[in-house]
């Protein structure tokens, strides 16, 4: 059965921060007390994220959600890249560490992460930056997941709808920090409600 919000004791879902703020622990303790907890694949291994829904799913008994990096268009200035990488050669040199090779096209392992969450099944499976194709919202449905796509305006939300989201993310403009927004040169939304329906059914978020 496909968890729904309103099935949570409290409603309140643990953010999926990735790079590091965001730990299996973390998203277990928002579980046990009742929310719903988030583990980021961003940043991460296919294998890393694996572990660490693993690592959430033993120290909870409630549910658990995944968010993956939906692959953007690189805008990237690859030249300006490879000379700031150089200019950071000495200061690497200094902490003793490697600056490492920037990786042009990087997808974020994004087709190996979508098998880890058809594999371990969390309960909810979040997008951010994009919607995923309709085939692979078809996927997951068909799992028995819960699929949901941050947007950050009226657009995205149409376009998260048309794909097959079950719940939408909506982050405003009262959000704080930077916005998931469907592509990297994109402004986002600066309207407060963001309001959309598909056939008989209604979905309106405000912030």
């Amino acid at each position: 059965m496909v968890l729904g919000f309103w099935d949570i004791a409290i409603p309140i879902v643990g953010a999926p921060m990735a790079g590091g703020p965001g730990t299996p622990a973390l998203a277990a303790a928002v579980s046990n007390a009742g929310g719903l907890g988030f583990v980021a694949g961003g940043y991460i291994s296919a294998d890393k994220f694996a572990d660490d829904i693993a690592a959430a799913r033993a120290a909870t008994t409630g549910p658990i959600g995944a968010n993956l990096f939906v692959p953007q268009p690189s805008v990237a200035d690859w030249m300006q890249l490879e000379y700031y990488a150089e200019e950071l050669e000495e200061v690497a040199e200094y902490y003793r560490c490697e600056v490492g090779q920037p990786i042009h096209g990087d997808d974020d392992d994004w087709a190996r992460k979508l098998e880890v969450v058809a594999d371990v099944r969390p309960e909810v499976v979040s997008f951010t930056f994009g919607a995923p194709p309709p085939d692979v919202i078809r996927r997951l449905s068909a799992l028995g997941l819960l699929v949901s796509v941050t947007v950050t305006s009226s657009y995205e939300a149409g376009v998260a709808i048309a794909a097959g989201a079950d719940s939408l993310v909506v982050q405003g403009p009262g959000a704080g920090g930077h916005r998931g927004t469907f592509a990297p040169d994109m402004e986002p939304g600066r309207s407060r409600c963001i309001s959309c329906s598909t056939g008989s059914a209604a979905h309106t978020t405000c912030r």
